[in-house]
């Protein structure tokens, strides 16, 4: 069990770097767990080797804390979090209809802007594993807080959408960049996460049927998660920051 108290930190490979702070709210199944270590250290991981593409070479020193008590309230897990960052700027936040899962590696239909932010890949898509029941369906604007000024507004955009969910990233130039999939699962991961929601009862093996048999297809399929890193170390690092719609 990790400690709530411990703080590691995993150093960058090059002078010019950014910091990262990973906030580690679940721990991963213990064969993954023995195979590539905490998710902090996965993300460090998938980071380290987007900073390798980067031009010139970038860095990143990832800080990993864990943050549940052994003994108090509960903590969202790993795929709430674009909710709820979303939510703490005014969005609306609801189940897919149906209540259904999105599961498995699904393509990514980006917008002009997700276009920009991915260096427009040739068919206008990426490719992630997705593993969530809620999702944005109103993403934050200055409508929904006061934190965004209405001038603001100009600079939040959604960058894709999937055939079952509309918001699958909210990028703010310069505050804000999130993802609704999940960029450093593999297959293990994907097999294994699915197999604790079923234990765990989460997952209907009968309304998720479809959802689950393209699990088990698609798992192993290669996706995007270090196209993605990359477009948030360039926003880390103020790369992108002139990006907007209709420039």
């Amino acid at each position: 069990m990790s400690s709530s108290t411990e703080v590691r930190i995993k150093p960058a490979r090059y002078d010019d770097h950014v910091r990262m702070l990973v906030l580690e709210t679940d721990e991963q199944h213990p064969d993954d767990h023995k195979e590539s270590g905490t998710f902090g250290d996965v993300l460090d991981s998938l980071f380290k080797k987007a900073c390798d593409q980067h031009d010139p070479p970038l860095g990143v020193e990832t800080v990993i804390r864990f943050v549940v008590e052994d003994k108090g309230g509960s903590v969202p897990k790993l795929e709430e979090m674009e909710d709820i960052l979303c939510r703490a700027l005014g969005a609306k936040i609801g189940p897919i209809p149906g209540e259904k899962w999105e599961l498995a590696h699904t393509p990514i239909n980006l917008t002009s802007v997700g276009a920009r932010l991915f260096n427009n890949p040739e068919d206008g898509k990426i490719h992630l594993h997705q593993m969530h029941q809620d999702q944005v369906l109103i993403p934050p604007s200055s409508e929904t807080t006061a934190l965004l000024p209405e001038q603001h507004d100009r600079d939040i955009h959604v960058w894709g959408s999937s055939d079952m969910t509309d918001v699958q990233g909210v990028y703010i130039r310069q505050r804000l960049f999130t993802t609704q999939g999940h960029m450093g699962f593999d297959e293990d991961m994907v097999r294994r996460q699915v197999e604790l929601r079923l234990d765990a009862g989460s997952i209907d093996k009968k309304e998720d049927q479809e959802q689950l048999k393209k699990t088990q297809v698609t798992a192993e399929w290669e996706h995007d998660g270090v196209v993605v890193a990359g477009a948030i170390l360039r926003f880390f690092h103020g790369d992108d920051d002139e990006i907007r719609a209709n420039d």
